[in-house]
């Protein structure tokens, strides 16, 4: 078999059996290239990409390694299963390559990124078990759409773009073992990073408390730390016999960082149930503490829809709740300590503007909010 024969008969054999897998090999081989990898450390990251979305039956195969190798390594095809076992140490040594972040290309998984992925587990909605790729959910009553998600082809949002087995496990309550999961093993690309933190706030879970609803996340010092370097107010709080407690947040951070996260749980966010009774954590005071610090005091009275999560009319504020806004900020930080607008948030922000469709000729002349003339600018010279 000649070398043409040879890269024909590797591909179609990675067709066959891994039609899914397809779709990123541009992007890995674009990746690889672009950092200067060695033939090692390339044909590794692919291996790594195989078992994130394959599994250890994808891992394993010359065959699929082959097909996704840079052409300028079209002489260095791996002859043999073994050999490439040889190279990569098999599924354990790229689990723990997995780990430590950095390894798999952008968009590999879509909006289900390593540092999402991470900040998910980090959240408390998953526990490690003692088996490599395996894992439970914690309690998932409070989390309806993230079930629905993990449940993968039986659920109603479809196949998750990576290996996940997904069963009931009722001897635990209401939760799910997710089985072959390499993916959720990931570490994050950038722990301290947005896409970290949309993580954290789509794994926690709907709870109601004097009157308002919160996401509840694990109170561990880790999110502590991630919650207060983004200067995100939070509330303790203690459900059971729980070590660790719970922080509240405000489900206001998850609608702002919906962009960040897989399309359903952005919308759960943007959705979040409401009613007389049961109003979102800090509202309303906290929406308009947030427009008015990202956008400055300048703000125009009449606002474009959608500008902000949970934002009602500056009237509403005034005549039910007796706030002004002159007074918006020194209530915010009298009730919630909150002080300021990371410059992380303020770009998500923005991003989510553009999502939402506005543009500056939504904005009276002179109150278009800084950044967002660029953004546009900078997508249209993409497209």
């Amino acid at each position: 078999m000649n070398s043409t024969e040879k890269t024909h008969h590797s591909q179609s054999q990675f067709r066959a059996s891994s039609i899914r897998l397809d779709k990123v090999s541009q992007s890995i081989v674009q990746v690889a290239h672009g950092d200067e990898l060695s033939y090692p450390e390339e044909v590794r990251r692919i291996a790594c990409l195989l078992l994130a979305k394959g599994g250890m039956e994808h891992c394993r195969l010359a065959s699929e390694v082959n097909a996704l190798l840079p052409v300028e390594y079209s002489d260095r095809w791996i002859s043999s299963n073994f050999a490439l076992w040889r190279i990569t140490g098999g599924y354990k040594s790229l689990s723990k390559l997995l780990a430590k972040g950095g390894v798999l290309p952008p968009g590999s998984l879509g909006s289900w990124t390593p540092d999402f992925l991470s900040g998910l587990a980090q959240s408390g909605a998953l526990k490690k078990t003692k088996m490599l790729s395996r894992w439970f959910t914690s309690l998932m009553g409070g989390r309806p759409v993230l079930r629905q998600l993990l449940v993968g082809e039986r659920g109603p949002y479809g196949p998750l773009p990576f290996s996940c087995n997904a069963v009931e496990a009722p001897a635990n309550g209401d939760c799910l073992a997710l089985g072959k999961a390499w993916a959720i093993s990931s570490g994050a690309d950038n722990p301290g990073g947005i896409g970290v933190l949309a993580g954290v706030l789509a794994g926690g879970r709907r709870v109601v408390r004097g009157g308002y609803s919160w996401i509840a996340i694990t109170g561990r010092d880790i999110n502590v730390d991630l919650l207060t370097s983004y200067s995100i107010p939070f509330e303790r709080a203690k459900f059971g016999s729980q070590s660790w407690g719970t922080l509240l947040v405000s489900p206001f951070w998850g609608a702002l960082l919906s962009v960040e996260m897989p399309k359903p749980l952005g919308d759960w966010f943007e959705n979040w149930e409401q009613s007389r009774k049961v109003r979102p954590g800090m509202f309303p005071v906290l929406p308009w503490a947030f427009l008015r610090a990202a956008w400055g005091t300048g703000t125009c009275f009449t606002l474009p829809k959608g500008l902000v999560p949970f934002l009602i009319d500056r009237n509403s504020l005034r005549e039910l709740y007796g706030v002004g806004m002159s007074q918006v900020r020194a209530k915010a930080f009298n009730q919630f300590k909150f002080v300021r607008v990371d410059p992380r948030l303020r770009e998500v922000w923005l991003r989510r503007l553009v999502v939402k469709g506005l543009t500056c000729d939504d904005f009276p002349t002179g109150k278009v909010p800084n950044g967002l003339t660029e953004l546009l600018g900078n997508m249209v010279d993409k497209d």
